[in-house]
C-alpha cells in the first residue's frame, strides 16, 4: 500500500505499482497458509480433546462426560433404569462415543432391546475388527464434530450432528418444482436479454423488445418468490452444513473391512460425491445473504430460479438414499463406539451367545463401572434355575444382581463383558430394585411395586423367543412379614415354574425353602461380614448357603445409637 500510494504521487518511481503487486499476492499466499495453519491447529486440538476424553473414562472422570443419554431415561422399562445404563455414573457415560443423535440412539437401542444371536453373533466380529482401527474411529469422530465448524477443542465441548433437517427436506419439502415453461423461460430469457441489450446500440429499435424481456424476466421473479422463499425458509442454512459430511462419508468409503457386513455399510456410505454437488449447488444459493448482489444476479440470470431447480433436480435424484446414508453412518458410530469400549478394555471377553436356553454362565464376573469390583462367579443353567442370595447389610447382594444384569445387558448389546468366561442365551432382563413412589399420580412404593411385579410376569407369561432373567432385590417390603413371606415365596416359584431364570436378593430367611423344594435348580447363597476391632468389613464373595450372622444392630450401634435390644 506505501509504495503504491508513493508511486502515485510521484514520490517514487514507477516500480512501486509492481512492488505493490508483489505485495498483495505475498499477502493472499501468506493468508492462504496462514488458514491452513489454524484449520491444522483447531484439528489437532479436537484430536487432543478426543484423546484427553478417552484417558478421562481410565478414572473417575467420565461420571462428568457430557454424554450421560437423560434423554433415553425410561422408568417403564424392564430393566434400564435399575441397572444404570442412562444417567450420570452410567453405563452409557462409559460407551457413547457417537458423533451424530442417531448414532446415539442405535447405541441406546442396543442396550435396551437386543438382536437376535445371529445377529449379535455378527455385531462382535464388527466390533472385533473396529477396536484396532483406533485412527479410522478418531477421524471419523473428529470430522463428525467438525460438520458444525471449528469448534474451541475443550474436551467437553461436542455437539451432536442430527440428519434430521436434511432427511425432512427430502422427504416432506417444501421443495420448489418451477413449471416447464418457467423453466425454459428462466434458461433462455437472460441470454435473449443479454444479446437483445448487446446489439440495442447499433439497432435502436431492439431496445423496446429488450426491456419487454427484461420486465417478463421481472414477472417471473415476482411469480416465484414466495414458493422459493418459502423453501429457503424452510432450509435455513441446514444444507451448508450438511454439504460438511462429505469429509465424514468419504473417510468412511475408504475404509477397508473384511467383515462382509462393515463392507456393506461402507459402499452405503459412497455419498460425499453427491454431498459435494450439493455443496457446490447451496454455496450458489448462499449468494441470497448478500442483497446487493444477489439482486443484480436474480434481476438479469434469475438467479433463484435456476439454482433452486438444480437444487430440486438433486433432491429427486438422491433424496431416497439420504436416510440410508445416515442409517449405515449411525451404524457405523455404534460399532465404533463399542469398538472403542473394547480396545480400552483389554481383559474384557466377548461371551459366547448360543441360540438354546435360558442359560447364563460366567466365572469371574464383575461390576463394568466399579474401579475394583470382587470377582464371583454365576450359573443359570436352565429354565427354573435361580438363587436365593442373602447377606447382611452393604454386603453386596444388590451389587451381585446388578452386575449380572448390567453385563448381560453388554454381552445382548454384542459388546465385551467383565468377565473370566461366559456364555449366555438370549434372555430377556427383567428387574425390580429401585422403585420408588410417585406423589403427583397418588402411587405408593408397595403399589409401584406391584404394578412391576405385574410387568414382570407378563412378560415371562407372553410367549415370545426371550426367556426372561429376573433379578429381584427385596420385593415386597411393603406389607408386613409375614405376608411378605408367602407372597415372595408364591411369586417366585410362578416365575421360575413358567421357565423363567434368576435371582432374589433377600433378607426374608424363610426363601431359602426354595433350594428344597426345587429339586436343585435352585441354589442358596450368601454374602458375609466380619468384626475385627469395632468395624465392619466385606470381602464380597459369594458362597454357597444361607448367610449365618446379621448386622443391623451392630450398624446401629457403631453408629453411636445406645440401643439397648434384648437377646432372642
Amino acid at each position: 500500500l506505501v509504495a503504491g500510494a508513493l508511486s502515485y504521487f510521484q514520490k517514487i518511481e514507477t516500480w512501486g505499482y509492481g512492488a505493490s503487486i508483489l505485495g498483495l499476492v505475498l499477502y493472499i499466499l501468506l493468508a492462504v497458509w496462514h488458514h491452513q495453519i489454524h484449520r491444522k491447529e483447531n484439528r489437532a486440538g479436537l484430536f487432543r480433546a478426543i484423546n484427553l476424553r478417552a484417558l478421562d473414562r481410565f478414572s473417575e472422570a467420565w461420571k462428568d462426560l457430557p454424554e450421560r443419554g437423560d434423554t433415553f431415561i425410561d422408568l417403564g422399562h424392564p430393566y434400564s433404569s435399575d441397572l444404570n445404563l442412562f444417567g450420570r455414573a452410567s453405563l452409557f457415560q462409559q460407551l457413547d462415543d457417537t458423533g451424530s443423535t442417531a448414532g446415539e440412539a442405535l447405541l441406546a437401542g442396543w442396550l435396551t432391546s437386543p438382536g437376535q444371536i445371529k445377529e449379535l453373533q455378527q455385531r462382535q466380529q464388527q466390533v472385533q475388527e473396529l477396536s484396532s482401527q483406533l485412527d479410522f474411529r478418531q477421524e471419523v469422530r473428529l470430522e463428525l464434530q467438525l460438520v458444525h465448524g471449528e469448534l474451541a477443542p475443550g474436551k467437553n465441548n461436542r455437539v451432536k450432528s442430527s440428519s434430521d433437517g436434511l432427511t425432512s427436506w427430502a422427504e416432506r419439502g417444501p421443495w420448489y418444482a418451477p413449471s416447464r415453461l418457467i423453466l425454459t423461460a428462466s434458461c433462455t430469457l437472460p441470454w435473449v436479454t443479454g444479446l437483445l441489450f448487446l446489439f440495442a446500440g447499433a439497432h435502436r429499435e431492439l431496445r423496446l423488445v429488450a426491456w419487454l424481456t427484461l420486465g417478463l424476466q421481472a414477472v417471473i421473479v415476482a411469480l416465484t418468490r414466495r414458493s422459493i422463499a418459502a423453501v429457503y425458509q424452510a432450509l435455513g442454512s441446514t444444507e451448508s452444513r450438511f454439504a460438511r459430511y462429505e469429509a465424514v462419508f468419504e473417510r468412511v468409503s475408504q475404509q477397508m473391512w473384511t467383515d462382509p457386513e462393515l463392507r456393506r455399510l461402507g459402499q452405503a456410505c459412497h455419498a460425499h460425491r453427491p454431498l459435494r454437488d450439493l455443496g457446490k449447488i447451496v454455496s450458489w444459493i448462499e449468494i441470497r445473504q448478500s442483497p446487493l448482489i444477489h439482486s443484480v444476479l436474480q434481476a438479469l440470470l434469475l438467479w433463484d430460479v435456476l439454482w433452486f431447480w438444480r437444487l430440486d433436480v438433486w433432491r429427486r435424484r438422491y433424496g431416497k438414499e439420504i436416510q440410508g446414508w445416515f442409517e449405515a453412518l449411525a451404524q457405523i458410530e455404534a460399532l465404533s463406539a463399542l469398538a472403542g469400549y473394547a480396545h480400552d478394555h483389554p481383559d474384557y471377553i466377548f461371551p459366547l451367545l448360543k441360540e438354546s436356553g435360558p442359560s447364563f454362565s460366567s466365572t469371574g464376573i464383575s461390576h463394568p463401572l466399579l474401579p475394583n469390583p470382587v470377582r464371583n462367579d454365576a450359573q443359570l443353567s436352565g429354565p427354573g434355575f435361580g438363587f436365593v442370595v442373602t447377606g447382611s447389610n452393604m454386603s453386596g447382594k444388590s451389587t451381585f444382581l446388578r452386575t449380572i444384569g448390567i453385563n448381560a445387558a453388554l454381552a445382548l448389546a454384542g459388546a465385551p463383558v467383565r468377565a473370566e468366561s461366559c456364555c449366555m442365551s438370549r434372555l430377556q432382563i427383567l428387574t425390580s430394585m429401585r422403585l420408588t413412589d410417585s406423589l403427583d399420580k397418588g402411587i405408593s412404593h408397595f403399589l409401584a411395586e406391584v404394578q412391576r411385579l405385574k410387568q414382570i410376569w407378563d412378560q415371562v407369561a407372553t410367549p415370545n423367543d426371550r426367556v426372561g432373567l429376573f433379578l429381584l432385590d427385596e420385593i415386597l417390603l411393603g406389607t408386613n412379614l409375614i405376608e411378605r413371606q408367602l407372597a415372595s415365596l408364591a411369586y417366585v416359584n410362578l416365575l421360575l415354574d413358567a421357565g423363567a431364570c434368576g435371582m432374589i436378593a433377600t433378607h426374608d430367611l424363610a426363601l431359602g425353602d426354595l433350594e428344597r423344594t426345587s429339586d436343585g435348580k435352585v441354589k442358596n447363597v450368601h454374602f458375609q461380614d466380619d468384626l475385627t476391632d469395632g468395624r465392619m468389613t466385606f470381602d464380597f464373595k459369594l458362597r454357597p448357603g444361607i448367610v449365618k450372622t446379621t448386622n443391623a444392630l451392630t450398624l446401629l450401634r457403631l453408629a453411636g445409637l445406645p440401643l439397648d435390644v434384648p437377646s432372642k
